[in-house]
């Protein structure tokens, strides 16, 4: 008879008893809750959550559940979601590595794409077998030029042109199937080469990324799906691989966020329970700063951003990763509509002073541009002053920031958005038509006041033009004000 314990039995307890058991039925006195591994507990307890009850890492499904329906495919599947091209190549590829003794894989999104009869023109492969014999024997058969090779079995290569035409691909990414282990929460993995695509499918983030393809050039193509990601993926359900995989790459809630979104995936009772725990855990300080703008950033850049955004809000993945962030109703329209690059500015602006400030200060990794929003946001009360009174004013103030940052801001802001409008007029109909050369031909001394002299009158012309008052539109006219500006000491 298989072992039991109740939910609330600690991690640490539970794993005490593993040492003959390798898995525990967690149940309560009416219904079986699911199943903790002996995997899972040493898991949490390397990353020092041996205190937590077991509940949180039970198994609600068995470790190879299955489709919920068996998936059929085959090359005709490929060629209706990938461009011819693409096809001959990944054939060209499968028999590069069957002469190698390797498999070569699809996962990922390709996997989906191609159960789904979806198009899509990207796709990842993944290498099973001896990666550098591979790689070398693509270079030779197909006259590629490897760009770069790590030492973790990926490598980047680019093809010779009629090849590029073909595959519609300019540089290609080759990975090698892997095992990743984590010493602590949120560093880089350990990498070691593996020879099964399930051991590599393990290490993945959620089941419906769990899927490949077995690719052979002249034979049935092999669905490879151990987690059942088929079954959750026709569900729209949202499941991990394994439940401390927030623990071990916190940046998978932000892929969770975003995968979700896309393919408008669910989350049950059990994942918001894990990304609740994660949260909790302060899992989300232990990863660079560098690395969540890199997420963050991929997010913003979604077609639509505003869902995946919206549920880190709701999980307080946000908070936790830039404290005082938040979004606005009118932010999350707006940032389905404005460019990609803007959006980081939408996220920032409406951050508390301090918070903004203190992010600004200490995220170096920052677009330098971005710097200036503390700045720009100290004008704030002047803004509408500039905009009744002094164009001039708003011209040279605005004149030191960064013109993508200003346009992020005019989005949120329509007073700036109407000063950047007005300036834009105000500038192209009050243009100096003299320079400092006529000054001093018009007898000015050389010297400071000359620039002086100019600013006073590219001052005079902006402020006359917006109010209407009659400017000095001739050369002789701009002269005579300069000089008269000299004379009376306004510069």
């Amino acid at each position: 008879m298989q072992p039991e314990c109740s939910p609330q039995t600690s991690i640490h307890d539970i794993s005490i008893r593993m040492a003959h058991h390798p898995t525990i039925v967690v149940r309560t006195d009416t219904r079986r809750i699911g199943i903790v591994t002996a995997r899972d507990v040493a898991a949490a307890v390397h990353f020092g959550q041996g205190h937590m009850p077991c509940v949180v890492i039970a198994r609600t499904v068995p470790r190879t559940r299955p489709s919920a329906r068996a998936l059929s495919v085959d090359w005709a599947s490929l060629r209706a979601s990938l461009a011819p091209g693409l096809v001959a190549f990944l054939q060209q590829l499968a028999d590069i590595c069957n002469t190698q003794g390797a498999q070569l894989c699809l996962v990922g999104g390709v996997v989906r794409a191609v159960c789904r009869r979806e198009e899509l023109t990207d796709l990842d492969v993944c290498v099973v077998g001896p990666f550098d014999a591979v790689i070398d024997a693509i270079v030779t058969a197909t006259g590629a030029t490897v760009l770069q090779r790590s030492p973790f079995a990926t490598a980047t290569l680019t093809f010779p042109p009629t090849l590029q035409a073909s595959v519609g691909m300019d540089v290609y990414d080759i990975v090698g199937a892997r095992h990743e282990t984590y010493a602590t929460i949120g560093v880089l993995p350990t990498v070691n080469p593996v020879d099964d695509i399930r051991a590599d499918l393990a290490r993945r983030d959620l089941t419906v990324n769990a899927m490949a393809i077995v690719l052979q050039a002249h034979g049935a193509l092999t669905v490879v799906d151990p987690y059942g990601g088929w079954g959750d993926l026709q569900a729209r359900r949202a499941r991990l691989v394994h439940p401390l995989s927030f623990f071990e790459d916190p940046t998978r809630l932000v892929r969770l966020a975003r995968i979700a979104a896309r393919l408008d995936l669910h989350s049950d009772a059990h994942l918001r329970g894990l990304i609740r725990w994660a949260v909790a855990a302060d899992v989300c300080t232990t990863v660079s700063r560098f690395r969540w703008l890199t997420e963050l950033q991929r997010t913003l850049a979604e077609a639509d951003p505003a869902k995946p955004m919206l549920l880190l809000q709701r999980w307080g993945v946000l908070a936790a990763v830039l404290p005082g962030a938040r979004l606005v109703r009118h932010d999350v329209a707006l940032l389905r509509d404005i460019s990609p690059d803007l959006r980081i500015v939408a996220l920032l602006w409406r951050m508390p002073t301090a918070a903004l400030q203190a992010v600004l200060t200490t995220w170096s990794e920052l677009p330098v541009g971005l710097r200036d929003l503390s700045a720009l946001r100290a004008l704030r009360p002047r803004w509408r002053r500039w905009l009744t009174q002094r164009p001039s004013l708003a011209i040279r103030a605005f004149a030191a920031f960064d013109g993508a940052v200003l346009a992020g801001v005019a989005i949120l802001e329509p007073e700036v958005a109407a000063l950047l409008v007005r300036n834009a007029t105000v500038q192209a109909e009050g243009q100096l038509c003299i320079r400092g050369a006529d000054l001093v031909a018009a007898g000015m001394p050389p010297g400071p006041a000359i620039g002086r002299a100019l600013e006073a009158l590219q001052t005079y012309l902006w402020d006359a033009h917006f109010h209407g008052m009659p400017a000095c539109t001739g050369a002789a006219a701009q002269i005579a004000y300069a000089l008269q500006a000299a004379v009376d000491g306004t510069v």
